[in-house]
């Protein structure tokens, strides 16, 4: 006999809700000439992050890392793709929700403390929350919201990225 949709849902939150999902450890510390191919490649040219003489006379004493380049500097990299935090969809398939579309709905960021060059950095993901909300396509579409803390080698926050994620069936 197939569960019910509220047994599904009841089984998920007990068995992934607030759980951390291991992903490796980056492969790289912070590094200045990635820091560098980041910002060419997004046209950011601000020089905090391009001119260690520059740098030097701020308050931050050094370059630092664009903040959103920061997650690729927290992970295993982007290759091969099951660790790069920023796709989301293998680890959401470990979740067993009905349905395969997945749709990131929104991405928020909180920054705390600047990343230098020589930081080593660390990614931890949660799930924090799971819930069902209809949606003109299913009437019992999953909702999951995922909590990606970036830590330093000192063990200091320095982002946290929220991911919400809708999970429905396809209308046929």
């Amino acid at each position: 006999m197939d569960k019910s949709i509220e047994e599904i849902y009841e089984s998920i939150r007990e068995q992934f809700l607030e759980k951390d999902i291991d992903i490796p450890e980056p492969l790289y510390p912070v590094e200045y000439d990635s820091i560098r191919r980041y910002c060419h490649m997004v046209e950011d040219d601000n020089p905090l992050y391009l001119s260690e003489e520059y740098a030097k006379k701020t308050s931050y004493g050094s370059v630092i890392c664009p903040p959103l380049a920061i997650e690729y500097f927290a992970t295993h990299g982007a290759w091969p793709p099951p660790y790069c935090i920023d796709s989301l969809t293998p680890m959401l398939q470990t979740i067993p929700t009905p349905g395969n579309n997945n749709i990131n709905l929104s991405t928020e960021w909180e920054f705390f403390k600047p990343v230098r060059v020589g930081d080593w950095l660390k990614a931890k993901i949660k799930i924090v929350d799971i819930y069902i909300k209809p949606i003109r396509l299913d009437p019992q579409a999953f909702w999951i919201l995922t909590e990606t803390k970036i830590t330093n080698q000192e063990c200091a926050t320095v982002a946290i990225m929220r991911n919400l994620i809708l999970r429905h069936r396809s209308p046929e």
